[in-house]
């Protein structure tokens, strides 16, 4: 049988999906304020730099981390 040090901790772990929630809904409200000032394809190209992918990957990363 499985037992854990500090039981009460395993609550924290309910907390992953809502700051996952948090993150998609700051990426949205983003990409919203973004396409209030232009073309969204124009803006991408003004910003070429910025990563489509990257965000995502450190989200998932620290979530993984944030689990372990």
């Amino acid at each position: 049988m499985i037992s854990f040090a500090y039981p009460h901790l395993l609550y924290l772990l309910f907390l992953l999906p809502a700051v996952a929630a948090l993150f998609i809904w700051t990426r949205y409200s983003r990409r919203r304020k973004l396409a209030r000032y232009g073309r969204p394809e124009v803006i991408e190209a003004l910003m070429p730099e910025v990563s489509k992918y990257m965000p995502w990957v450190k989200m998932v990363l620290s979530l993984l981390i944030i689990a372990a």
